[in-house]
């Protein structure tokens, strides 16, 4: 019940911010603690992205096993929300650049530095 309320509590700041910023971004990131397998906060999250954010999303998650980091694009069918798992305890960090336009997004969590 705490994990529901702090997820619900989680969109819902979400949705502040994209109320706030809507008009000067064509872009959203989020940096998220809630792990991949909690579908239900990424089913309505991504529900959101298609309805009422209506521009790309970037979720970055921290991977605290020692799996690769990965990207995945069109996470739950949706072509307009991105997951990237960032590898934990690994240097470098994960370097992300973002062209204005959101037009080209770039991840590098190897030997960039």
């Amino acid at each position: 019940p705490v994990t529901q309320e702090r997820q619900r509590l989680s969109i819902e700041w979400i949705d502040e911010l994209h109320g706030l910023f809507a008009a000067v971004t064509t872009l959203t990131v989020v940096f998220c603690h809630v792990h991949p397998t909690q579908t239900n906060f990424y089913e309505k999250l991504s529900d959101r992205v298609k309805s009422v954010y209506q521009r790309p999303m970037i979720v970055f998650h921290l991977n605290v096993r020692r799996d690769s980091w990965r990207v995945n694009s069109n996470v739950f069918g949706n072509s307009l929300m991105t997951m990237a798992t960032v590898e934990g305890a690994s240097w470098p960090p994960m370097r992300v650049t973002v062209e204005n336009d959101a037009s080209m997004i770039t991840y590098d969590q190897s030997n960039w530095l």
